[in-house]
């Protein structure tokens, strides 16, 4: 049977090593399960920044189905200007009435543009904001790197913390003059 004092000493090298190695598997487990957690968020700010894109593309498509809608529209307003015009035996060609159908092609024109306007901003919305979740998700991939280094750092310190503490223990362990 081992006398005490070596008993003693042989458990706090353990102990310092068992420490040691508890500590570098939970810093690791730890670093993974935050690189997980970034991993997660960069793929939902992706998914996010998809969304936002065809957001900005089906505004585009119905900004311009819209301007088609007001030109057709005006564009049937004209013709019915010239035809009740053209029937009542007035010349739309000349005078007032010229006035009044240059006014209501500028009322057109002005209409469209609006409209493309609008659309236009509705875009540049969209596209901003996609482009700010693909910055997110960049950012939480930097992040997801930067916890799988501080896992490893993790390990790394508490490998050398453990040596520290088991060459500790030795060194009071041979003081006591528990190994021989």
């Amino acid at each position: 049977m081992a006398d005490p004092l070596t008993l003693a000493a042989g458990a706090g090298v353990a102990g310092s090593i068992g420490s040691a190695v508890m500590g570098g598997m939970g810093a690791n487990y730890q670093a993974k399960a935050k690189a997980g957690q970034y991993n997660y968020q960069a793929g939902i700010s992706r998914v996010n920044q998809s969304i936002q894109e065809q957001n900005a593309t089906f505004a585009g498509d119905s900004g311009a189905i819209e301007g088609m809608q007001v030109g057709l529209k005006h564009r049937a307003l004209l013709s019915k200007i010239v035809a009740e015009k053209g029937a009542s035996g007035i010349d739309v060609n000349s005078g007032t009435n010229l006035d009044v159908y240059a006014g209501a092609q500028t009322i057109a024109r002005m209409d469209q543009e609006n409209v493309a306007r609008n659309a236009m901003q509705k875009v540049r919305a969209y596209k901003s904001a996609a482009w700010s979740e693909g910055e997110q998700a960049n950012m939480y991939d930097i992040a997801a790197r930067n916890a799988k280094k501080e896992g490893k750092i993790g390990i790394l310190s508490s490998i050398v913390g453990g040596a520290s503490s088991v060459s500790s223990k030795w060194m009071q362990g041979n003081q006591a003059g528990a190994w021989g």
